[in-house]
């Protein structure tokens, strides 16, 4: 690992110190400003944890998209 860091691969994925306010926070600014600088008639594809499906469908829709469809993945294996 760069600069003999001892965490495991991917690790910074998980276990993050948002506050709730935090990450709603975070999610309303990205998507708002997702929102702003896009083209009218864009499509936008925004991927997170499924766990986190029911607040960014909030936020989506909050900040002015509309929302036409969902896909979720079947990942068996987490990282490929």
């Amino acid at each position: 690992m760069k600069g003999g860091a001892e965490k495991a691969w991917l690790s910074q994925m998980f276990n993050d110190s948002y506050t709730d306010e935090e990450w709603n926070n975070f999610m309303n600014d990205f998507v708002g400003n997702y929102y702003m600088f896009m083209k009218d008639n864009s499509v936008a594809y925004i991927c997170l944890d499924w766990r986190r499906n029911h607040e960014l469908i909030k936020v989506i829709k909050d900040n002015g998209f509309k929302l036409s469809n969902v896909i979720v993945r079947d990942k068996v294996v987490h990282g490929l």
